[in-house]
């Protein structure tokens, strides 16, 4: 059998770049909506609107989000390592009288996520929720104010 170095140049190749391996764990889609919430009631209107399958994070109170979703923690208290290994693009917290955890706002400053809060306190503020997850998340602000009027059911 007479040698061939093309072959085994081929084959070489083949095995050096069929063997690399890929990080799954750090790949992260740069479209991709991957959303953290720590307030129930974000919780409950982002699956409300459908984005349920795009949360990867929540609360230990968020009952509207399966028990399989892993906790990352609450406004008292943010397991971080956690939420890093998420990759989430998006971190949904309720404003309260306390600040926003600094850590969290360090990290969106980074560009880690994008960080956003609301008061949740009046129908009024689940309103400007709702418009802000719109913004946020790039849905239609038409659609979404047909919702809010009441037109549409959810």
């Amino acid at each position: 059998m007479k040698f061939q170095p093309t072959a085994v140049l081929i084959i070489c190749l083949g095995m050096f770049f069929g063997c690399q391996s890929v990080d799954t764990d750090s790949a992260k889609d740069s479209e991709e909506i991957r959303i953290v919430s720590l307030s129930p009631g974000i919780s409950q209107t982002l699956v409300d609107l459908g984005y349920s399958d795009n949360i990867v994070g929540r609360s230990a109170f968020c009952t509207a989000i399966p028990l399989t979703v892993p906790v990352v923690g609450d406004l008292l208290g943010v397991d971080y390592e956690r939420l890093r290994k998420l990759h989430p693009s998006h971190v949904f917290v309720q404003k309260t009288e306390s600040q926003i955890d600094q850590h969290l706002v360090n990290l969106s400053q980074s560009g880690a996520f994008a960080l956003q809060s609301w008061k949740l306190d009046r129908l009024e503020d689940i309103k400007e929720l709702v418009l802000g997850l719109s913004t946020q998340l790039g849905d239609s602000p038409e659609e979404l104010t047909i919702i809010l009027e009441g037109e549409k059911q959810i």
